[in-house]
């Protein structure tokens, strides 16, 4: 007995497929999004970096053989940290790789026996060299008092004064501080309330409350300096820290990371701060004063949003290195 196939079963089949099909595009949107929009950029930069090089070599840069791609991908990176690349440039190339390799179905090189041992020699010979990049100098309050008495009564010192007074008190990253828009900040009969949406440990953008107290007085206060700022500005929405040209014209697009490293570096200098300064200085000088005036770790942690304690507490040792040390106690020989 012969079987037909009608044409409504033909359709619901065709529909199933195509639902098929548009369930797993949604699924791979959503796997798409468990990584930021920039990540995703320095990703296919790198993967394509690690396809030129491929090619040159006669590798294959998806290869379905775990040893062979393992052997492929830790002679890329061997090859990238011979040219002088930073670890955190080599790592975020793994990551990349190891990336791509899941996009497309096949078992990460970075789970590979060989090449997790490769990568436990690269990172011991990177500590060995000291190829770590130097820690920018820390901005302790002393130093915030010198840098701010140099900012002019302009709107763009108004508008420099907000960020460093913000940055500091917040212990904020460049990049959250030009991330900040006007709804992140709420008042409070304390100070402010800023949230901060997405930082470097919290790319899910779970979101981490500040509190920004007032301080005695206007000049050194960074609830009134913001606000000083946003009145003078005119800014009642959307990004808090903008452009400002020349002519004091405030541009509506959010000023960008290097302006905060820019301003750091200008105010420092111009206080006559002999030290390598940068947008990571106000973090750092937060960490570093509020140890020096004995802050616990945990009350320190609650304003950096640290979840790591060791690197909290490579703040804390950098910032107590002269205090309980025999060298502080001993170096005036002779009294």
């Amino acid at each position: 007995m012969e079987s037909t196939t009608t044409g409504t079963e033909i359709t619901t089949t065709t529909e199933r497929a195509l639902t098929r099909s548009k369930r797993a595009e949604r699924v791979r949107e959503t796997a798409q999004r468990s990584q930021s929009e920039r990540t995703l950029r320095e990703y296919k930069r790198a993967c394509q970096t690690f396809a030129d090089w491929c090619e040159r070599e006669g590798r294959v840069a998806r290869d379905p053989d775990p040893e062979a791609a393992a052997d492929t991908v830790s002679e890329y990176l061997r090859d990238r940290a011979d040219q002088g690349r930073k670890r955190a440039t080599v790592e975020q190339d793994l990551a990349a790789i190891a990336f791509a390799y899941q996009d497309a179905g096949l078992p990460s090189p970075s789970r590979h026996p060989g090449l997790r041992k490769f990568m436990r020699g690269l990172r011991r010979e990177y500590a060995q060299k000291g190829a770590q990049a130097a820690q920018v100098a820390a901005v302790t309050d002393t130093d915030l008092r010198a840098m701010l008495a140099t900012l002019p009564d302009t709107l763009m010192g108004k508008r420099d004064r907000a960020m460093l007074l913000l940055g500091w008190i917040a212990a904020l990253r460049r990049s959250e501080i030009v991330a900040l828009d006007v709804a992140d900040v709420a008042d409070d009969r304390n100070g402010l309330l800023v949230t901060v949406r997405r930082s470097k440990t919290d790319q899910l953008g779970s979101g981490m409350l500040k509190a920004i107290p007032y301080a005695p007085t206007a000049d050194l206060c960074p609830v009134r300096s913001l606000r000083a700022w946003l009145d003078g500005a005119g800014i009642t929405s959307g990004p808090v820290f903008r452009a400002v040209d020349r002519h004091g014209n405030v541009k509506p697009n959010r000023t960008d990371g290097l302006t905060v490293a820019r301003v750091v570096k200008r105010c420092a200098e111009a206080a006559g701060i002999d030290a390598r300064v940068g947008g990571h200085s106000l973090r750092a000088g937060f960490i570093t004063t509020a140890a020096l005036k004995g802050c616990s770790e945990r009350a320190i942690a609650n304003q950096t949003g640290h979840k790591s304690v060791p690197v909290l507490r490579a703040y804390v040792r950098r910032a107590q290195a002269f205090d309980d040390n025999a060298a502080t106690s001993v170096v005036n020989l002779g009294k």
